[in-house]
């Protein structure tokens, strides 16, 4: 059962003094809304230990008081000051986190079949049977067919596919789940792979925190 805590959309820039060894710190902009979200207007978001932790500003509405997500270790690893970071979750729970340098996307890990990736890049799953699902990623104008687990160079970035979703004719069903990585780095990209597969292999709600009246939630289910 999917938790009724659900959407947001949060931008903010990397600070130099937010970046540490394996640690990210980002003041989130504020988000335009008039209703009451998940982390309020504008959390703080935090990348530590294969977790993002959106922890609510004092004083300001919100939904939790904080609340994480297993998202694994490439954001704070890949983030320099002065990169726009963005984190999405839409009302279906499918989590999207992204850093981008100027107008160009240096990585995207998560349920990118939905999300918008720049002007240069494009993801979207292409149906069939499950042994057939698949995902397609265009670059440029280039693109690359991929099935589960498997990779790909497309452009300047590597692409790889942990899962290409599926779907009933309800449109329900497991979310998707794959990383773009600029490939300059081979540590980034096998950083961005493991990313990809953690996001995956997890509860079907993953979010956990602690609601605004005090009760703690697991796997999106509330804790007695």
């Amino acid at each position: 059962m999917r938790s009724p805590v659900q959407s947001f959309h949060y931008v903010g820039e990397v600070m130099a003094a937010g970046i540490r060894a394996g640690e990210l710190k980002v003041q989130g902009f504020p988000t335009d809304t008039s209703e009451i979200v998940l982390a309020g207007p504008s959390p703080t978001l935090r990348f530590s230990e294969d977790a993002m932790v959106l922890v609510a500003n004092p004083g300001e509405r919100s939904l939790s008081k904080w609340c994480s997500f297993r998202v694994g270790d490439v954001i704070p690893r890949a983030a320099r000051s002065g990169d726009r970071l963005e984190a999405t979750r839409d009302a279906q729970g499918r989590v999207v986190v992204c850093i981008y340098r100027g107008e160009h996307l240096v990585v995207a890990i998560g349920a990118l079949y939905h999300a918008s990736l720049g002007p240069d890049v494009h993801a979207e799953g292409i149906p069939g049977i499950p042994a057939a699902r698949r995902a397609r990623v265009t670059v440029c104008g280039v693109q690359e067919e991929l099935h589960a687990r498997e990779s790909a160079r497309v452009g300047p970035y590597d692409v790889y596919v942990e899962f290409p979703g599926e779907s009933n004719p309800y449109g329900e069903g497991r979310s998707e789940c794959l990383s773009i990585m600029l490939a300059a780095d081979g540590a980034l990209v096998n950083s961005a792979r493991r990313s990809a597969v953690l996001m995956a292999n997890q509860d079907d709600d993953p979010l956990c925190g602690e609601l605004a009246d005090g009760t703690m939630i697991k796997s999106g289910r509330r804790i007695p």
